[in-house]
């Protein structure tokens, strides 16, 4: 007999480091039991992190992809500090816009578990409303697993979560002008 699943929605989010490495751990875990997870990253470009070039090693058990440009990069060009001070433009836009359709393809396509990383930050900057997010937190069936992460949550969308967690920072080697560590940070 098989087990019927029941999926929830489960939402990591703050300022505090360890958001996406909590949805890649869940990522990992359902795959080892045979589960399918569709990983999708939003404000993130493809090729720069450490599970973006291991992901080929999960063959089929796991679609990882990036829709963002290289925010980091761009800002530093512009002369902006903070890269989330950057306005946003019609490119990030189609860029978030292509990851939400990719979404809603995995919830067609029957993903067991669909992680939205960084989903949250696409309202917190202005590109989406919460309303227009939690409206495609709805079309998730009832038996896929949801993760969403990002910095801030908005009330509407943790009055539809079964599962929050809070990252909070309470020190961070970067604080002390410690770089990126590939591997570890990215």
């Amino acid at each position: 007999m098989t087990e019927r699943r029941h999926g929830i929605v489960q939402v990591y989010y703050g300022y505090g480091k360890g958001k996406t490495t909590a949805a890649l751990g869940q990522a990992w875990r359902a795959m080892g039991r045979g589960l399918r997870v569709c990983f999708l990253q939003f404000l993130k470009p493809p090729g720069q992190s450490g599970e973006q070039l291991n992901a080929a090693v999960f063959g089929d058990r796991l679609f990882l992809a990036q829709y963002g440009r290289d925010r980091m990069a761009i800002a530093k060009q512009r002369g902006i500090e903070k890269w989330w001070q950057m306005p946003l433009d019609a490119d990030d836009r189609a860029a978030a816009e292509a990851g939400i359709a990719r979404a809603r393809q995995a919830f067609r396509e029957g993903c067991d578990v669909v992680v939205l990383d960084e989903f949250l930050d696409l309202a917190w900057l202005g590109l989406y409303t919460a309303e227009e997010l939690l409206a495609i937190i709805q079309e998730r069936p009832p038996a896929v697993e949801l993760i969403v992460t990002g910095h801030e949550l908005p009330d509407i969308i943790a009055a539809h979560a079964e599962l929050i967690t809070q990252t909070i920072p309470v020190k961070h080697p970067m604080e002390e002008g410690m770089g990126i560590r590939k591997g570890i940070d990215l």
